[in-house]
């Protein structure tokens, strides 16, 4: 046999394969056609009235002979199933067996709420092959309400900016089908931080009342969300009645500040060393607009080594990008006062201030003097502390000491003037002996600062000065051993209540910022009525001693006294003196107690110059939440230094300072 006789045989048994597979589909297809032509399949249920999602539903197939009209017993084909409902949940593939006569009952759960159908189909070689059946229209209605679910939630926003997709939660059944009658009290937000994400912010919102929206379902719609900080982060929705399982979003991103530097908009031209001004300036955006969303944390620094310094500041929403503050000038002549954000030093701005040498009271002037009194008649005369160029020293603080020509007078105790005053008091003087006398006001430790009024005619029979009249029956009366303790501080309290012999009363203390007295100790007073008591003190605050009153002797409150409390400072490492070689970066820490509210920490270098000790530089560090404050600083000449450490005070507590650390380097 040649070789071409072989391969033709072999292509006809070839062909003849592929012929005999092909009879046996065209076979098979043939019977399909022929079995779809002669049955029909009918798809009943149990209960096609309206069922509850979840809630299983019993479908009947019936395989009948077309053609006769009766069930065809002898079926044996296998069949799929399939649902308009994408989250039903269907038997798998069935074939019909001689027990099944043709019927068969299958058990099939639907979840979706509306109208739903069921098809079953007749497979072949695992392909549909045109035998089916659709059942009637089923109605499933929404379950009992379980959870929550996000419908609408962000993507995306910029800090203090409403989020451009706003947050709208509904309550839904376990499929999440929408559920139409349960009205919970409310839903609220919580801010979330994914486990990938960052920041701490806070967030706004507005809503949160269900109510039946279009589609029969009730919803939560939020309006003028947004966060006040930059971030990742998610939200999570909360039913108020707390019976249905919580919804969290995707992550999302809050931008930050745009900001590229700072405009001072209110900044005096000439400001007073020693004095406190304030100033005011704006977050901007490089076309110059106020960045209202600006959310960055700020230092101030300036050319004056002495310079008192704001606090930092973290921007809120409550800002709208502008911030107000105070600063202080040490040094006179021109000083830059500089303002920076804290993470990027290029988003900045400077304000130049002319500083000049504060004023000062060069004597004492009365004003209001009357030409003529009668004697014993208190007269009220006005004293002014004035500098040289005849203008009033507001900021004057010396205390006064008052003297006459009359020797009878009655005259203020010495005085020290206070900021409140603005270098202006009233004082009430009564002239007793006839003739024409003259008051005068000199300050302590200034001689030469002094006032005398005009010549005053004192008219009447001169009278006598009144003796001192003995304290009234009920008077009480509080002392404190200092007015100002370095943490924790003990202060000792003395009462004294008129008439109070073997009473007690009570002492009250009022941190400052807060508006209520409360009790601290109860004191027994001994036969003199007085008594003593020490309370350990930890902030600001003030005292008073109170008598509740009793038969014969009426209620009393002594004057509040105020006792500041220092912060302790304490500076490691714990040598006094060290020595290191030039070029050296020596580090610091202060610990500050208490450091329940930590303070801002100003560390100051001074060198020795000559006979004198010179500031060098001035950094602030703010106590972390443990009260501690480190510091580090490069010293690249040879030199005697110190350094101070001083933890600004607050209205919770005074400031401290902390004993130097000498440093010699060579």
């Amino acid at each position: 046999m040649d070789r071409a006789s072989s391969v033709s045989r072999g292509t006809r048994r070839t062909t003849g394969i592929v012929a005999l597979g092909l009879a046996v589909v065209l076979a098979a297809t043939t019977a399909a056609a022929v079995s779809a032509a002669t049955r029909r399949l009918d798809v009943t249920c149990s209960s096609c009235g309206p069922i509850v999602s979840g809630v299983r539903v019993w479908v009947t197939a019936t395989v009948v002979d077309a053609a006769a009209g009766t069930t065809d017993a002898e079926y044996r084909g296998t069949v799929t199933f399939e649902s308009t409902d994408p989250l039903a949940i269907l038997p798998a593939d069935y074939t019909f067996t001689p027990a099944d006569a043709g019927v068969h009952i299958f058990s099939i759960e639907l979840d979706t709420a509306g109208t739903q159908t069921i098809t079953v189909v007749e497979l072949s070689g695992g392909l549909p092959v045109g035998l089916r059946g659709t059942s009637p229209p089923i109605t499933v209605l929404p379950n009992t309400a379980t959870q929550l679910r996000f419908a609408a939630a962000p993507r995306g926003g910029v800090i203090g900016s409403p989020f451009p997709i706003q947050p709208v939660v509904y309550i839904t059944d376990g499929s999440g089908n929408r559920v139409a009658s349960y009205p919970p009290t409310s839903i609220r937000l919580i801010l979330v931080v994914p486990a990938d994400g960052w920041g701490a912010a806070t967030l706004t919102c507005l809503g949160g009342n269900p109510r039946a929206t279009e589609g029969a379902g009730y919803a939560a719609v939020f309006s003028g969300c947004s966060v006040d900080g930059p971030g990742r982060y998610g939200l999570s929705a909360h039913d108020s009645d707390g019976l249905l399982s919580w919804a969290t979003t995707d992550p999302f991103d809050i931008t930050g500040p745009t900001a590229t530097h700072f405009v001072f908009t209110t900044v005096p031209a000439t400001v007073t060393a020693g004095t406190a001004f304030s100033f005011s300036f704006r977050a901007a955006t490089a076309s110059g607009a106020t960045d209202t969303a600006y959310r960055g944390t700020v230092q101030f620094t300036s050319t004056d080594p002495g310079f008192t310094q704001p606090a930092r500041h973290t921007f809120t929403a409550a800002d709208a990008g502008v911030y107000t503050t105070q600063a202080t000038f040490a040094r006179t002549g021109s000083q830059n006062l500089v303002v920076t954000q804290t993470d990027d030093i290029s988003v900045s701005g400077v304000a130049a201030i002319s500083v000049v040498a504060p004023r000062t009271a060069d004597r004492l002037v009365w004003t209001g003097v009357p030409a003529t009194v009668t004697s014993g008649t208190a007269a009220a005369l006005v004293l002014s502390a004035v500098a040289a160029d005849g203008l009033t020293v507001p900021t004057f603080t010396g205390t006064v000491h008052f003297t006459s020509t009359d020797p009878s007078a009655t005259l203020p105790a010495d005085y020290t003037f206070v900021a409140a005053d603005l270098g202006v008091r009233s004082f009430t003087v009564t002239l007793r002996s006839s003739g024409t006398q003259a008051v005068t006001a000199t300050q302590v430790g200034s001689p030469s600062v002094a006032g005398t009024t005009s010549g005053i005619a004192v008219s009447g029979e001169a009278t006598p000065a009144p003796p001192p009249s003995p304290s009234p029956s009920g008077a009480i009366a509080l002392t404190v051993s200092s007015r100002v303790v370095t943490y924790p501080g003990p202060v000792d309290l003395s009462i004294a209540l008129a008439g109070g012999a073997g009473r007690t009363v009570s002492v009250q203390r009022r941190s400052i910022g807060t508006a209520a007295f409360a009790d601290v100790a109860t004191v027994a007073l001994g036969p003199d009525g007085a008594g003593s008591a020490t309370v350990t003190q930890e902030k600001n605050a003030e005292y008073r001693a109170v008598w509740p009153g009793a038969a014969g002797l009426p209620a009393a409150t002594s004057a509040p006294i105020l006792v500041s409390v220092r912060y302790r400072v304490v500076v490691t490492p714990a040598a006094t003196t060290r020595t290191v070689r030039a070029g050296s970066t020596v580090s610091w820490t202060a610990v500050v107690r208490p450091s329940s509210n930590p303070p801002m920490v100003r560390f100051r270098v001074y060198r020795r110059t000559g006979s004198r000790w010179v500031p060098t530089s001035t950094t602030l560090a703010q106590a972390g939440a443990d009260g501690r404050a480190a510091f580090r600083k490069r010293f690249p000449t040879a030199g005697r230094f110190y350094v101070e450490a001083v933890a600004l005070g607050d209205t919770v507590n005074a400031s401290g300072t902390a004993p130097k650390k000498y440093l010699t380097v060579r």
